[in-house]
């Protein structure tokens, strides 16, 4: 399983400014806009009228994606990034900080 998935992060040195379509995804990218596009047609009102293509998604980073589909109200987090940062899982069951 392993050997299958390493090939897929060579070269994936900056995930911050790569594009997901450095990746070898694509059958991914084309499933998950075809997700997207779902839940905003379900969701209704002007997103429903928006598109999600694979080479969309493709030119994206991963932040960039996970910044879009928070914006769209697709995706939401129980904590924030900087609080995360700050988590300590070894103190109060990853609810306590590092400080």
């Amino acid at each position: 399983m392993a050997e299958e998935i390493l090939p897929l992060f060579e070269g994936f040195k900056d995930p911050d400014t790569r594009p997901l379509s450095g990746l070898n995804i694509q059958q991914i990218l084309v499933e998950l806009a075809e997700d997207i596009n779902a839940a905003l047609r379900k969701r209704g009102g002007f997103a429903q009228f928006v598109t999600f293509t694979a080479d969309f998604i493709g030119q994206l980073t991963p932040l960039q994606l996970v910044d879009i589909l928070k914006n769209y109200g697709l995706l939401s987090f129980v904590h924030l990034g900087d609080e995360l940062a700050t988590v300590n899982p070894l103190v109060d069951g990853g609810r306590g900080t590092s400080g």
